[in-house]
């Protein structure tokens, strides 16, 4: 652009931009000039290739323009409607119109929203950010931060996580933060996390802990991750509910005095390295108790199974090999009104099942994770199982070798089972045979249908199973009979084929989980059991490749 060209001045913004007419006018006076659009010579080729590149040019910076202008307005346009909504709520403060007391309920449905007992607080202080419900809503207008204020219900839950790089000046304003609400709180129950890093030398936390102590008279909820630090519970927690404490410390002694904890209903103790808590606490009303290597003997654990009345849920999960602290001769028989069981990773399963009596037990599970798999308890579960006269409903072995004789033993005895899982479970000792066993297990767990199956030797003429309804089976690294899976598998799903002998009651399969590798699963038998979604079948196969 030469500069006799004219410029013009943006009408908006008062910026130059190329003038509109010159490129144009030189190629509209061409076409006119050549109305047949004759051949053009080499030096018109010339010349036009020049006002072309030039125009291009031209409409580049068009463009450009128009992008900037757009953008310019558009965020005038977003600020402007902004501002408005400001106004809006100013001219129409319907907000402010509700009554106090429908305000308050509202403050408090934002304040208690909890995914768990001590899994999330309203009022969250990290290393990095923190955030309030009670905060921001004090935060929006005057008469929102008296109400908020006024309420003592949205002081009163509570989370600190103190990490290992923080500065002294955070932990001073966690403390301060921490009195501000606790005063809030007024006498009002509390829920309370406090975390601390894996680290003896940090200190920081220990005036929030201490605070945290003296009002231990309104605790309901508490979760102590306390990491390498030691404390003492107080003597008296009238309100406690639920209790999580984790210390990995080997000198936090609670001594010998019984903490008076008579509403306590969840415990969970992990790893107290100096023991003994479970045996201290008053566990008169315990429905819930979670034991993970907490050098819990198995003398201690049947005394409080004997002790705790109520106690429908125990999840036990111990590392040693040699925790029982008594000989088997010495061991307390317990009977216990356990509802749900959990024994994870022990070795002494078969001591703990030898000496309790659960009648009213409906779903349990044994794993063992030690590496190599260890013999499954095989005697001193039925004899348990015989004792009890319960209604197990749901069963998972993880991690054993249970011949399949055992298995179907067991299962013969537990025809009320509606679920039924098992992982890493090996049907014989020597790996070569568990795939034959496995058929064979797939075989003895197909219904009756009508033209199939029919040779199939049952143990005692008895169908194994009949009212399982969910079936989760995880066979990683092990080879098997695809056709005798999926006949299985149809088998309890396809119910009009079903051929089952008089007064036999069969419920058909609700859902079939299954984890394989994928070199031993072949893709018809995949097909088969994902085209039973179609029927209503929760169908979940998880497939690992190498």
């Amino acid at each position: 652009m030469s500069l006799a060209d004219p410029v013009e001045l943006c009408l908006q913004c008062h910026r130059a931009f190329p003038g509109q007419a010159h490129h144009f006018s030189a190629i509209e006076k061409y076409l006119k000039e050549n109305p047949g659009n004759p051949a053009p010579s080499y030096a018109e080729i010339t010349y036009l290739d020049g006002i072309m590149k030039e125009a291009g040019e031209e409409i580049a910076e068009y463009e450009t323009e128009m992008r900037e202008l757009t953008k310019r307005y558009e965020e005038k346009r977003e600020a402007l409607k902004s501002a408005i909504r400001r106004i809006r709520v100013l001219v129409k403060p319907s907000i402010h119109h509700l009554p106090p007391e429908i305000l308050s309920h509202i403050f408090l449905i934002c304040g208690v929203e909890s995914k768990g007992w001590w899994q999330s607080s309203p009022i969250v202080l990290k290393h990095r950010g923190n955030t309030s419900i009670a905060l921001t809503l004090s935060q929006v207008c005057s008469k929102w931060r008296s109400l908020a204020f006024s309420l003592p219900e949205l002081w009163t839950r509570l989370e600190f996580k103190f990490e290992h790089d923080m500065l002294e000046k955070t932990a001073r304003n966690f403390h301060s933060f921490a009195t501000f609400c606790l005063e809030k709180s007024a006498d009002r129950a509390l829920t309370i996390s406090l975390s601390t890093p894996l680290n003896s030398a940090f200190t920081f936390h220990h005036p929030v802990l201490q605070d945290v102590l003296r009002h231990s008279h309104r605790w309901q909820s508490i979760h102590f991750d306390m990491g390498a630090d030691t404390f003492h519970l107080p003597q008296s927690m009238p309100m406690l509910e639920s209790l999580y404490v984790y210390i990995y410390s080997p000198t936090n002694d609670y001594g010998d005095h019984i903490i008076s904890s008579p509403r306590l209903h969840n415990l969970q103790v992990e790893r107290l390295e100096g023991g003994g808590l479970e045996t201290r606490l008053d566990l008169s009303s315990l429905t819930s108790l979670i034991l993970l290597n907490s050098h819990c003997s198995i003398s201690t654990l049947l005394s409080v199974l004997a002790k705790c009345l109520t106690l429908s849920s125990l999840h036990f999960r111990e590392w040693l090999e040699d925790f029982t602290g008594a000989s088997p001769d010495t061991l307390v028989h317990a009977t216990s009104p356990l509802r749900f069981m959990s024994l994870e990773e022990m070795w002494s399963s078969n001591e703990l099942l030898t000496n309790i009596t659960l009648p009213d037990i409906a779903a349990l599970c044994i794993q063992c994770d030690y590496g190599d798999p260890i013999l499954f308890p095989t005697s001193a579960f039925t004899t348990f199982m015989a004792r009890s006269r319960c209604t197990l409903t749901s069963l998972q072995i993880e991690g054993f070798i249970l011949a399949l004789d055992s298995l179907l033993e067991i299962l013969l005895m537990i025809p009320s089972l509606e679920k039924f899982g098992f992982q890493d479970l090996l049907l014989h000792s020597e790996p070569q045979h568990c795939s034959l066993n496995l058929q064979n297990f797939f075989q003895q767990m197909t219904f009756p249908t009508r033209g199939q199956d029919a040779d199939i030797p049952r143990p005692k003429d008895q169908i194994l199973l009949p009212n399982l309804i969910h079936l989760d089976i995880a066979i990683v690294g092990l080879k098997f009979s695809n056709a005798w899976l999926r006949t299985m598998v149809l088998s309890r799903c396809k119910k009009d084929e079903w051929a089952a002998p008089e007064g036999v009651r069969l419920k058909q399969l609700q859902s079939f989980h299954l984890s394989c590798s994928a070199d031993h699963c072949d893709a018809s038998t995949l097909h088969s059991l994902e085209c039973l979604e179609h029927d209503g079948i929760d169908v979940n196969i998880d497939v690992e490749y190498d």
